[in-house]
């Protein structure tokens, strides 16, 4: 996911997206002193938690 708020942290990002379905991992990227990139990854279970995250959030002009 591109544009997450900065000061968000993993537990943010699950929070956002267990609604989708169910997560096999997640990782915010970070910078050299540790603070966010303002991008992450969410890694889903299954194919279709996936694919309703994607069409949920590709207009949201936040990047969510």
């Amino acid at each position: 996911m591109r544009k997450i708020p900065k000061e968000w942290k993993p537990a943010d990002l699950d929070r956002e997206f267990t609604k989708y379905g169910p997560i096999k991992s997640l990782k915010i990227s970070l910078d050299k002193d540790h603070n966010s990139n303002g991008y992450g990854f969410v890694c889903f279970e299954d194919a279709q938690s996936a694919k309703i995250a994607i069409e949920s959030t590709k207009n949201n002009n936040e990047g969510l």
